[in-house]
């Protein structure tokens, strides 16, 4: 009977704690708008990039130019008060964002070329994410569809990767997400406190100099070299059985390091998304629908439509880049180039949203060096271009189709006003 009631006067105690807690948030929501000018904050657009920078990044194989624009996305500037055009935002890894090609080179960009030679007059927005997965693109479009306001989302689910990386959001993701859409000026209140240099634009800046970049890979080499005594034996000996040109490349700084990291922490990481029985990939399906599902939800309040298309990875349309994936140190085998399991399962999460894959446009071109980076692995100039021209005329069609139906719309509502 005694723990009865110290149990009971716990969980009152636990309990009148959180409601005045949650009482001093929502007075807080309440009052802070009227004492203080609040910056625009949301979780996963402030981690996108620095706002108003110019990012140059250059490796043994590529030497380009990002431009931020003051959302922290690539690209120019956009107009959130009024559309100026059709807007399709599209969303997706570092594959979307163009790591490695400069804006005009990029896929997302010639989207936009194609779609206007072909006479639709388009803004794209790149909603690109380095090092982001599926359980990323969905909280991004939770923030940035109702922001942006787009008349059509693209979805750009990379083969292999994306499904192996989809499942829920990790608890440092999480916390700071809902306590957003809870509270958005209480977390905007926080975000100008803990970092009070974002709170205003900063001014444009410059792109790294030579020797600033030449400063850069000698970081970038004490990295890869102290994250090489950090390999465990097992890691080592894999590290060491690398060509001598791919362990030079990685211990001077010259490659992208998180390549040779992710070979050496999950060396199947292509080969292991083809057997779509095993129980895990199954899990992850399931999180990828539901992803996508998200996505589409919320895009389909602000009234677009939402489009699934797989982004080819080389290890699985390129035998030259097959090759190289074994050369970083993953694991590849005959199947990956004939398989059709990655672009299956993709599609098999869209659901009934549209859906289109440009793998086998790639095969065709197997032996083509220039599609895909030799050490970097991503998509090359040539690659974008590839891509981008398979994929613009379903897009074209896509497009087509949602302007016919926004008039139709648009008419019935003018005749029932009527």
């Amino acid at each position: 009977m005694k723990r009865m009631r110290i149990l009971t006067k716990i969980i009152l105690t636990g309990a009148i704690t959180a409601g005045l807690l949650l009482g001093m948030l929502w007075a807080g929501e309440k009052i802070v708008p009227r004492i203080t000018t609040l910056p625009r904050y949301s979780p996963c657009l402030s981690t996108m990039g620095p706002p108003n920078a110019v990012i140059r990044s250059v490796s043994n194989e590529f030497d380009f130019t990002a431009r931020i624009n003051s959302l922290g996305l690539r690209g120019p500037e956009i107009d959130l008060e009024h559309k100026q055009a059709f807007r399709i935002a599209v969303l997706g890894s570092s594959y979307t964002y163009g790591w490695g090609v400069n804006e005009e080179e990029s896929f997302v960009h010639l989207l936009g070329k194609f779609l206007k030679e072909s006479g639709l007059d388009v803004e794209m927005i790149n909603l690109g994410r380095n090092g982001g997965a599926p359980p990323q693109y969905a909280t991004l479009a939770e923030e940035a569809i109702p922001l942006l306001k787009p008349d059509l989302v693209l979805v750009a689910v990379g083969q292999g990767c994306d499904l192996r990386w989809s499942g829920s959001l990790a608890s440092s993701e999480w916390y700071p997400l809902v306590f957003w859409r809870y509270f958005p000026n209480m977390a905007a209140l926080a975000h100008k406190l803990r970092m009070p240099a974002e709170s205003t634009a900063p001014p444009p800046s410059k792109a790294a100099t030579d020797e600033e970049i030449k400063l850069e890979k000698e970081q970038n080499a004490r990295a890869a070299r102290e994250q090489y005594e950090q390999f465990s034996e097992e890691q080592k000996q894999r590290f060491n059985s690398l060509d001598k040109d791919v362990r030079d490349a990685f211990l001077c700084g010259n490659v992208n390091m998180g390549v040779i990291l992710l070979s050496m922490s999950s060396p199947d990481l292509y080969s292991g998304a083809l057997d779509l029985s095993k129980a895990a990939l199954r899990r992850n399906r399931k999180w990828l629908r539901k992803n996508l599902a998200s996505i589409a939800r919320v895009a389909g309040r602000a009234g677009a439509p939402t489009l699934v298309v797989s982004v080819p990875f080389g290890a699985y349309v390129n035998r030259l880049a097959c090759e190289n994936t074994g050369r970083m140190g993953f694991e590849i085998n005959e199947d990956m180039l004939s398989s059709s399991a990655m672009d299956d399962s993709i599609r098999e999460a869209a659901g009934n949203l549209p859906f289109f894959s440009a793998t086998e446009a790639f095969r065709k071109d197997s032996r083509n060096p220039e599609l895909f980076f030799e050490y970097d692995l991503h998509m090359a100039p040539q690659g974008h271009a590839l891509f981008a021209r398979v994929v613009s005329p379903w897009l074209m069609e896509q497009v087509r189709v949602t302007m016919m139906k926004s008039g139709a719309e648009n008419r019935a509502d003018d005749r029932n006003g009527d």
